[in-house]
C-alpha cells in the first residue's frame, strides 16, 4: 500500500530459503588444526565487517572458554575487520581459526562440524533478516541471534535457538553457555 500511494508497482515479500538437498549433500569438514580438540565449536559466518557484532563476540568468547575450555571459535570469511580480528584471537590465545574467502560449500562444510552459529549484528543496524541465518539453519545449527523483529520471533517460536542483546558481550555469554547446557544435555539439539 505505501508504494502504491507514490504511484509505484505493489511489493511483494520474497522469502529467503534455499535447496535443502544442496545442504544435506555437503559432508562436515575436518576440523581445522588451530580447533584440535575443540568438542563444543561456535561458528560465525559471513563478511568480518563493521556491521557486525565481532569484538562483542571475541570479548564473550574469551569469558566462555574459562569456563569451557573445550570451545573453539571459527570465523568463516572476510573482509575490512579481519587483521583485526586475528591479531585479537593470537593476542588470547584462543582456540580459533579465521578462514578467509571460500566458496559457499566450504563454508557450509564448516558449519556443519559446529554446534552452533553466531548471527550476531551491532545494535542500531536495519538488518531484520540475514542470509547467514539460513545458512545455519539449513546446515542444522542452532542459533545465537542479535537481530530483533522477525528472526527474535521465527527463533524463539520454533526452538532454534536463542537471543542476546546486542553489543552485550554479557548476554552473548549467557547465551553461549545455555547453547553448551543445551547440547550436553540433547547433542542431537545441534541438529536442528
Amino acid at each position: 500500500t505505501i508504494r502504491s500511494r507514490f504511484g509505484r508497482s505493489p511489493a511483494k515479500a520474497i522469502y529467503l530459503g534455499g535447496n535443502l538437498s544442496y545442504y544435506q549433500e555437503i559432508q562436515p569438514a575436518a576440523v581445522p588444526n588451530e580447533l584440535r580438540g575443540a568438542s563444543f565449536i561456535v561458528a560465525y559466518a559471513g563478511t568480518l565487517g563493521e556491521n557486525y557484532d565481532l569484538d562483542c563476540i571475541v570479548d564473550a568468547f574469551v569469558a566462555f572458554v574459562k569456563e569451557c575450555p573445550d570451545a573453539g571459535l571459527l570465523f568463516l570469511g572476510a573482509g575490512e575487520r579481519e587483521a583485526h580480528i586475528r591479531s585479537r584471537l593470537l593476542s588470547y590465545g584462543l582456540k580459533s581459526w579465521v578462514s578467509g574467502r571460500i566458496p559457499h560449500r566450504t563454508l557450509v562444510a564448516y558449519l556443519k562440524c559446529s554446534k552452533v552459529g553466531l548471527n550476531c549484528f551491532k545494535p542500531g543496524g536495519n538488518v531484520a533478516y540475514s542470509y547467514k541465518l539460513n545458512d545455519y539453519l539449513l546446515s542444522g545449527l542452532p542459533v545465537i541471534n542479535s537481530l530483533s523483529g522477525e528472526s527474535v520471533d521465527f527463533i524463539s517460536k520454533n526452538d532454534l535457538g536463542v537471543n542476546y542483546k546486542a553489543g552485550d558481550p554479557t548476554s552473548l555469554l549467557d547465551a553461549l553457555r545455555f547453547c553448551r547446557a543445551r547440547w550436553l544435555i540433547n547433542p542431537g539439539w545441534s541438529d536442528c
